[in-house]
């Protein structure tokens, strides 16, 4: 997030970063994973299987992200590297 902050009233503003929220960290596709699992981890996520009949397929979220795990850890043993 950005805020502005005014030097002074004849002067133009400048945009400075808000410190407090400012990752710390990467913010990569296992970070997000790991956050939704933690916080959502009963909900369901629907996804489409036919799209002429409109049939629907439901998973809850801590299924999709441990299989989304599980096609990292075959990726890296195939010697894929996240990048």
């Amino acid at each position: 997030m950005i805020i502005e902050d005014v030097v002074d009233s004849s002067g133009p503003a400048r945009l400075l970063p808000q410190p407090a929220l400012i990752w710390m960290f990467p913010l990569t596709v296992h970070h997000i994973l790991r956050r939704m699992q933690s916080a959502h981890r009963a909900k369901e996520v629907v996804r489409p299987l036919d799209a002429d009949t409109g049939e629907c397929g439901e998973r809850e979220l801590h299924e999709v992200v441990e299989r989304a795990g599980r096609l990292a850890n075959a990726l890296r043993r195939l010697f894929m590297r996240p990048g």
